[in-house]
């Protein structure tokens, strides 16, 4: 068995994960905890058009953050 624990582990301490998108009843009784997430649940899935992100393709069409990659860094240099 690995450290990281099981289900079985959860079920035997009686906890659950709950998130603010969960749609049941408010039991004040429970002991539900909310995790909030930042994105809608369930999430969209992929389409066929999408392209996973790699650290080594070039992306020059700006992001939302009006970011591409590879960055341009401004390396350091020494004044001699």
């Amino acid at each position: 068995m690995d450290n990281c624990g099981s289900l079985d582990d959860t079920e035997e301490l009686g906890t659950k994960l709950a998130t603010l998108k969960w749609q049941g009843t408010s039991n004040l009784a429970s002991k539900v905890i909310l995790l909030p997430v930042p994105y809608e649940l369930p999430p969209e899935p992929y389409s066929s058009e999408d392209v996973p992100w790699s650290w080594d393709r070039r992306y020059s069409q700006k992001d939302v953050y009006g970011q591409v990659w590879p960055r341009t860094v401004q390396l350091y240099t020494s004044q001699d």
